[in-house]
């Protein structure tokens, strides 16, 4: 945790708010725990990562201040779960027989629309003596700070997933830290979302600068998924405001309708379903070559502009992003191009 405040602490330095504002010492990144190899790795990208200036208002005078730079991260070292095996997950005793259910319900959501599996396991641990065996551990922690908490990807020797019980749409929240636990990111910190939403940099609390640094196309993949306002893994667009009432972000495209859908916990998305198969359900020759495929994809490239057939290149290195797995096999390769 000390490391992770650390990062937070180098942030707030490199976009020059460091003499009026302090980050939050609360042990998270955004609303998210890191590894100390994930810290780390952020800490050391600061001096290469690519920069861009925001205008952030300087409370102690009520001007603006202009930073003269943000930092864009590349995707932290995240594991996945063995592919085609069965995750273990099970319960901290503070869980009563309603919120387990309510897990149970995020669990099926997941298990009946992607091909990812649990078993729920007697995992014989408690909240302060985590279990020793790789699995998804479900904690109850009351606290108004969060509704849910977790690691991105496989943490070793076992993934907490912290609940508060406190929020709305609880089976949802728990759907969003388990898609971080399977190494899913948020959606509002992908590359391309400058295209999608507007981050109001002015109406943000210097304190949550953090929940919006995004992340770096060279390593992250969207995997041709489109930017989605909807997503379960979007925040709000009321999170990190330094006031009441303010927009932190706002949808490039039907605002008044997008706005309201951010933040949402109501369910998995076909644009999340996609997220967790494209992780875990594609067959292992159907792999990029480049996490800059997913970009690619977006912007419709896969296909060729002649003759509507896939592009060459996008089909040998970007069957994935492309849905091009079907042609994956060099036989119908060959016979779809010919």
């Amino acid at each position: 945790m000390q490391r992770t405040y650390e990062l937070k602490e180098i942030i707030y330095e490199k976009v020059g708010v460091d003499d009026f504002s302090k980050p939050a010492d609360n042990g998270l990144y955004g609303h998210n725990l890191l590894t100390l190899e994930q810290a780390e790795a952020y800490i050391a990208q600061l001096n290469s990562s690519q920069e861009y200036s925001i205008a952030i208002p300087d409370e102690s005078n009520g001007r603006r201040k202009r930073a003269g730079n943000l930092i864009y991260f590349k995707t932290s070292p995240t594991r996945k779960w063995p592919i085609g095996k069965p995750i273990p997950y099970g319960f901290d005793k503070s869980l009563n027989t309603r919120q387990r259910d309510v897990i149970r319900t995020c669990i099926n959501e997941i298990t009946s629309k992607t091909c990812v599996r649990f078993t729920e396991t007697n995992l014989d641990a408690t909240s302060d003596r985590p279990p020793n065996i790789s699995s998804i551990y479900f904690v109850r922690y009351p606290t108004t700070a969060y509704c849910g908490l977790s690691y991105i990807g496989v943490y070793t020797p076992s993934n907490p997933i912290y609940l508060s019980f406190l929020c709305n749409d609880m089976a949802g929240v728990a759907c969003h830290e388990v898609m971080h636990a399977l190494g899913v990111e948020h959606e509002h910190i992908r590359p391309d979302r400058d295209d999608s939403i507007t981050v109001l940099w002015d109406n943000i609390d210097a304190q949550f600068l953090d929940y919006y640094v995004p992340a770096d196309g060279s390593t992250y993949s969207s995997y041709g998924i489109q930017y989605k306002c909807d997503s379960i893994m979007h925040y709000s667009y009321k999170i990190g405001a330094r006031d009441f009432g303010l927009h932190t972000m706002t949808s490039k495209v039907n605002p008044d309708i997008n706005d309201d859908l951010m933040g949402q916990r109501k369910g998995l998305t076909q644009a999340d379903v996609d997220a967790i198969n494209k992780l875990y359900c594609y067959p292992e020759e159907c792999t990029d070559t480049s996490n800059f495929c997913g970009a690619w994809a977006t912007q419709g490239l896969c296909y060729c502009r002649t003759n509507g057939k896939p592009d060459c290149y996008m089909l040998q290195n970007c069957p994935n992003s492309c849905n091009f797995c079907k042609y994956v096999d060099i036989f119908l390769i060959f016979k779809y191009l010919t």
